[in-house]
Protein backbone atom coordinates (compact mmCIF):
# COMPACT_ATOMS: atom_id res chain seq x y z
CA UNK A 1 0.00 0.00 0.00
CA UNK A 2 2.85 2.43 0.75
CA UNK A 3 3.91 2.26 -2.89
CA UNK A 4 0.47 3.54 -3.91
CA UNK A 5 0.79 6.39 -1.39
CA UNK A 6 4.15 7.40 -2.86
CA UNK A 7 2.71 7.25 -6.40
CA UNK A 8 -0.29 9.33 -5.34
CA UNK A 9 1.95 11.91 -3.67
CA UNK A 10 3.93 12.15 -6.90
CA UNK A 11 0.80 12.54 -9.06
CA UNK A 12 -0.37 15.44 -6.87
CA UNK A 13 3.06 17.08 -6.58
CA UNK A 14 3.67 20.51 -8.10
CA UNK A 15 6.25 18.99 -10.46
CA UNK A 16 3.70 16.58 -11.92
CA UNK A 17 0.66 18.88 -11.88
CA UNK A 18 2.57 21.48 -13.91
CA UNK A 19 2.37 19.18 -16.92
CA UNK A 20 -0.46 16.74 -16.14
CA UNK A 21 -3.48 18.32 -17.83
CA UNK A 22 -5.42 15.05 -17.65
CA UNK A 23 -5.31 15.00 -13.84
CA UNK A 24 -5.92 18.74 -13.48
CA UNK A 25 -8.98 18.54 -15.75
CA UNK A 26 -10.49 15.93 -13.44
CA UNK A 27 -10.36 18.25 -10.42
CA UNK A 28 -13.51 19.66 -8.93
CA UNK A 29 -13.79 23.21 -7.60
CA UNK A 30 -12.06 22.18 -4.34
CA UNK A 31 -9.18 20.47 -6.16
CA UNK A 32 -10.36 16.93 -5.43
CA UNK A 33 -10.08 14.05 -7.91
CA UNK A 34 -11.83 10.71 -7.46
CA UNK A 35 -9.39 8.14 -6.11
CA UNK A 36 -10.57 5.72 -8.81
CA UNK A 37 -9.08 8.05 -11.44
CA UNK A 38 -5.65 7.56 -9.85
CA UNK A 39 -6.20 3.82 -9.42
CA UNK A 40 -6.89 3.54 -13.15
CA UNK A 41 -3.56 5.06 -14.17
CA UNK A 42 -1.46 2.53 -16.09
CA UNK A 43 1.48 2.79 -13.69
CA UNK A 44 -0.73 2.17 -10.65
CA UNK A 45 -2.39 -0.79 -12.38
CA UNK A 46 1.03 -2.19 -13.26
CA UNK A 47 2.21 -1.87 -9.64
CA UNK A 48 -0.85 -3.63 -8.23
CA UNK A 49 -0.65 -6.39 -10.85
CA UNK A 50 3.12 -6.86 -10.46
CA UNK A 51 2.85 -7.12 -6.68
CA UNK A 52 -0.33 -9.21 -7.02
CA UNK A 53 -1.95 -6.72 -4.69
CA UNK A 54 -5.70 -6.51 -4.30
CA UNK A 55 -6.62 -2.92 -3.49
CA UNK A 56 -8.68 -2.75 -0.31
CA UNK A 57 -10.10 0.76 -0.62
CA UNK A 58 -10.75 1.47 3.08
CA UNK A 59 -7.18 0.39 3.92
CA UNK A 60 -5.76 2.47 1.09
CA UNK A 61 -7.80 5.50 2.17
CA UNK A 62 -6.50 5.15 5.75
CA UNK A 63 -2.93 4.93 4.41
CA UNK A 64 -3.42 7.97 2.15
CA UNK A 65 -4.79 9.96 5.10
CA UNK A 66 -1.37 9.52 6.74
CA UNK A 67 0.41 11.05 3.73
CA UNK A 68 1.35 14.62 4.71
CA UNK A 69 1.16 15.93 1.14
CA UNK A 70 -2.39 14.68 0.48
CA UNK A 71 -5.91 15.38 1.69
CA UNK A 72 -8.52 12.64 1.39
CA UNK A 73 -12.29 13.13 1.45
CA UNK A 74 -14.57 10.17 2.07
CA UNK A 75 -17.87 9.39 3.73
CA UNK A 76 -17.62 8.08 7.27
CA UNK A 77 -19.97 6.18 9.52
CA UNK A 78 -21.14 7.66 12.83
CA UNK A 79 -18.35 5.66 14.50
CA UNK A 80 -15.77 7.50 12.39
CA UNK A 81 -14.91 4.43 10.31
CA UNK A 82 -14.79 4.73 6.54
CA UNK A 83 -18.15 3.80 5.04
CA UNK A 84 -17.31 0.77 2.85
CA UNK A 85 -20.37 1.40 0.68
CA UNK A 86 -18.95 4.77 -0.37
CA UNK A 87 -15.20 4.03 -0.31
CA UNK A 88 -15.18 3.88 -4.12
CA UNK A 89 -16.27 7.54 -4.13
CA UNK A 90 -13.30 8.78 -2.10
CA UNK A 91 -11.55 11.89 -3.39
CA UNK A 92 -7.96 13.03 -3.09
CA UNK A 93 -6.10 16.32 -3.58
CA UNK A 94 -2.83 18.03 -2.70
CA UNK A 95 -2.75 19.09 0.96
CA UNK A 96 -1.44 22.57 0.11
CA UNK A 97 -1.71 24.98 -2.80
CA UNK A 98 -4.45 22.91 -4.42
CA UNK A 99 -6.33 26.02 -5.59
CA UNK A 100 -3.49 26.84 -7.98
CA UNK A 101 -4.27 23.70 -9.99
CA UNK A 102 -8.07 23.89 -10.21
CA UNK A 103 -9.04 24.35 -13.86
CA UNK A 104 -11.14 27.30 -14.98
CA UNK A 105 -14.05 24.92 -15.66
CA UNK A 106 -13.82 22.40 -12.77
CA UNK A 107 -15.99 19.34 -12.40
CA UNK A 108 -18.97 19.57 -10.00
CA UNK A 109 -17.92 19.22 -6.36
CA UNK A 110 -20.84 17.17 -5.06
CA UNK A 111 -20.24 13.58 -4.12
CA UNK A 112 -22.98 11.23 -5.36
CA UNK A 113 -23.85 10.45 -1.73
CA UNK A 114 -24.38 14.18 -1.13
CA UNK A 115 -26.63 14.36 -4.18
CA UNK A 116 -28.57 11.34 -2.89
CA UNK A 117 -29.06 13.02 0.50
CA UNK A 118 -30.14 16.27 -1.18
CA UNK A 119 -32.68 14.41 -3.33
CA UNK A 120 -34.10 12.64 -0.28
CA UNK A 121 -34.45 15.98 1.52
CA UNK A 122 -36.11 17.52 -1.54
CA UNK A 123 -38.59 14.61 -1.74
CA UNK A 124 -39.45 15.03 1.95
CA UNK A 125 -40.03 18.76 1.58
CA UNK A 126 -42.14 18.28 -1.58
CA UNK A 127 -44.33 15.64 0.04
CA UNK A 128 -44.78 17.71 3.21
CA UNK A 129 -45.76 20.78 1.18
CA UNK A 130 -48.50 18.94 -0.70
CA UNK A 131 -46.79 18.37 -4.04
CA UNK A 132 -47.54 15.02 -5.62
CA UNK A 133 -44.54 12.72 -5.56
CA UNK A 134 -43.71 10.68 -8.65
CA UNK A 135 -41.98 7.30 -8.66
Amino acid sequence: MCVLCVCSEFYFSDANLQRDLFLRNRMDAQGFVYLNVVLNFNRVKAITQFQKMAVDLPSLIRALEQAPRLTVQCKRLASGAIDPEFARLAKIRPATDWAAWVPSNPLPSNHPFELHANMAQLRRSCSSSGFAQTA
